[in-house]
């Protein structure tokens, strides 16, 4: 499952339902998604990890600037790291 995040608006989730929908994929690789709160980033990635998913992130310049302390809650729930560079 890929989450790639085109449109406008700053949430991929908007209900439980929307998370219960990630416990399909066997890997969930997401994009560089730095308009969608980190919040909502961790709360993808942890679902996913608490059920045995494989998860690939791809972080952006907006979030390798952050601090390490607001990404590391994201870091904790990847698997695989992807760093253009």
């Amino acid at each position: 499952t890929i989450i790639h995040y085109e449109t406008p608006h700053e949430h991929i989730i908007k209900s439980y339902e929307d998370l219960k929908k990630v416990e399909l994929a066997k890997v969930l690789y997401l994009s560089n998604l730095w308009r969608v709160p980190l919040e909502e980033r961790k709360q993808i990635l942890s679902h996913a990890t608490s059920h045995d998913i494989v998860t690939l992130m791809n972080l952006g310049i907006a979030d390798c600037r952050r601090p390490i302390e607001q990404i590391n809650s994201l870091l904790h729930h990847t698997n695989i790291l992807i760093l253009n560079t």
